[in-house]
């Protein structure tokens, strides 16, 4: 067996270790139901009052609430939602017009828990639930305002999911050492003669020199102006994290595209078909992810574009364009031949 077969095979074999160690760590009980309820309004009545949808856990363990009712209109109301157990007593409430969010992690024990949803149609009932239900908070704002009469029609979804605080570690870790094991393959098996090192020439060197240094310009320009936009406390409705990959993914785009259109990215020696199959297979997935993640409704939370939901969608993109540019080169190549 030759160096090369070893290393192909070695990788091969790492990766489906580090996935089957990810099936065995995922978290095995999620419950979820949906509700879709039509409320009248009229003066300080609500018709129906409220509703309560409920979700049998089937293991002990320690698990998260998902609460989530965000229609594209708030409706004329507050719905107060209070988790009761078996018992009746009560392990987790919140409130809100519209909601994305979910609750501290918690040690639940096997058996029934019901979601018991009242529909607040004026401040004093809002005050009374908050005071009953959630001593510790406070009431920053009059929500009077939020108050109004009419027909509503609001789709309401509630999940009790295993809590995956440490299998997001976990996950991110084995996903890291895929990346590299994967690159480690391509790699090898980009390789035209196994015999012969890859290298880059004197010119690819200073094309990458200059692709380098446009990339961190434009890093330096997009985190500055990012800068300016929080300490103007100018509202983005995307969160720190998708903030500082997009910038990352910018860095990235320019020197592939400069370093691409001068024949500086592929090195001497080196299959680019191999390495163009790769990025496709990377588009791929990434996207189809990025769409699961849009199609399942995760892609917002709480008001916002999350990182975790978003990432896969922003790598597919990035790799998208870089095949985009790939093929242009091409292109380009063929006409000057």
């Amino acid at each position: 067996m030759t160096k090369r077969t070893r290393i192909v095979t070695a990788c091969i074999l790492g990766i489906f270790v580090i996935l089957f160690l990810l099936i065995s760590f995922a978290p095995k009980h999620s419950y979820s139901v949906k509700y879709m309820a039509h409320v009248d309004v009229s003066g300080k009545t609500a018709s129906p009052e409220g509703m309560s949808p409920g979700l049998y856990v089937s293991a002990d363990g320690k698990y998260v609430f998902y609460f989530e009712w965000w229609p594209e209109e708030g409706p004329g109301y507050i719905t107060g939602v209070n988790v009761t157990n078996e018992s009746g007593e009560s392990v987790c409430a919140l409130t809100g017009q519209a909601v994305k969010s979910g609750s501290v992690e918690m040690d639940l024990k096997k058996g029934r828990y019901t979601f018991n949803c009242e529909y607040l149609t004026d401040s004093e009932a809002y005050a009374d639930f908050v005071r009953k239900y959630i001593p510790d908070a406070t009431i920053d704002e009059d929500p009077s305002e939020t108050f109004k009469d009419g027909s509503y029609d609001v789709e309401y979804s509630f999940s009790i999911r295993e809590s995956a605080k440490n299998y997001l570690l976990i996950s991110m870790a084995c996903g890291v050492l895929i990346g590299i094991l994967l690159i480690i393959l391509v790699i090898e098996l980009s390789k035209k003669n196994a015999e012969v090192k890859m290298k880059y020439d004197e010119r690819q060197i200073l094309v990458q020199g200059k692709s380098f240094k446009y990339s961190f310009f434009t890093m330096i320009i997009y985190f500055v102006l990012l800068v300016f936009i929080k300490a103007a406390k100018l509202g983005l409705p995307i969160d720190d994290g998708l903030l500082i990959f997009l910038g990352v993914a910018l860095g990235v785009c320019v020197m592939v595209t400069i370093s691409i259109m001068n024949d500086a990215y592929f090195k001497m020696n080196e299959n680019a078909n191999v390495l163009i199959g790769f990025f496709i297979a990377l588009s791929v997935l990434n996207l189809a992810v990025g769409i699961m993640h849009i199609v399942s409704g995760d892609v917002v939370k709480d008001g916002m574009l999350s990182f975790t939901s978003c990432a896969n969608l922003l790598c597919g993109i990035a790799t998208l364009y870089v095949l985009v540019i790939l093929l242009i080169k091409k292109i380009k190549d063929r006409k000057e031949d």
